[in-house]
């Protein structure tokens, strides 16, 4: 899996007059000064030459950020800024105070981090339910495997598969 590698901070700027943001093995988040989309994640990017095979055009630095880093998985994040904390506000009738702003954007964080944990553990359950994936213990045996399993030894043994499981799937 790609890192994220530092830039050379006395060579930010390639030979086409892109900033190099960022690194995640060959791909490079640039940064093109006036273009109308001035986030590009660049794919095999050679900072010889400031060339790249393919790239995806962003005018959000977040989101652009979000597609070069390889631990994102798709483009699952949400996003809001304080101009649609205020409208939100004001469409609900409250006025958008700093107060009231402050407190609904600190709520809307602390929803959005515990609905996304939420997200993630109910689409692996989905995608178990439907066998798209085959759930593996540590040593590599199936849960069909484990329950056709015959003696006390495996009976033991799957038991102990199914604890690993449920701790990797975030259940307690």
């Amino acid at each position: 899996m790609p890192t994220l590698n530092k830039i050379d901070t006395d060579n930010p700027i390639d030979p086409k007059g892109n900033i190099q943001l960022c690194h995640f093995g060959d791909t490079a988040l640039l940064f093109r000064p006036g273009a109308v989309m001035p986030y590009v994640v660049a794919q095999n990017y050679d900072r010889q030459s400031g060339e790249w095979s393919s790239g995806s055009y962003f005018d959000n630095l977040g989101h652009a950020f979000d597609a070069a880093d390889p631990e994102v998985i798709e483009d699952a994040s949400l996003r809001f800024t304080s101009k649609d904390v205020a409208q939100g506000l004001t469409d609900m009738g409250i006025e958008p105070t700093p107060s009231n702003q402050f407190e609904a954007e600190k709520s809307l964080k602390e929803i959005i981090d515990v609905a996304g944990e939420n997200v993630v553990h109910q689409a692996i359950q989905e995608c178990i339910d439907q066998s798209l994936i085959e759930v593996k213990d540590s040593r590599g045996k199936s849960l069909d495997q484990m329950m056709n399993a015959k003696s006390d030894e495996a009976e033991f043994e799957c038991g102990n598969s199914l604890a690993e499981m449920t701790n990797e799937l975030g259940r307690e």
